[in-house]
């Protein structure tokens, strides 16, 4: 994500408080467990909501649908969840 978005791994690190950006890295990678804290912090920095850094297996549905609605406006969202609620 952090790549999609044109993000080199020192600002986010640097921004959010981490020691180096080999610890986001080690993050990335799942060689570091973070804390929710930190999590919340990255994704605050990366201007992304918490939910987009704990992403679902690539290729299943549940992943597909969170990807489809980073893109879609707050509006068509609650719409879409107001449909489906019935």
């Amino acid at each position: 994500m952090r790549k999609e978005l044109g993000l080199t791994q020192e600002k986010p690190a640097y921004e959010a408080g981490l020691a180096s950006k080999g610890h986001l890295s080690g993050i990335g990678k799942g060689l570091v467990l973070p804390t929710l804290p930190t999590l919340a912090l990255i994704a605050e920095r990366m201007s992304v909501d918490l939910v987009d850094l704990l992403t679902f297996p690539e290729g299943s549905e549940r992943h597909a649908l969170v990807d489809l609605t980073r893109s879609m406006k707050a509006e068509t969202v609650r719409r879409i969840l107001r449909e489906a609620r019935g």
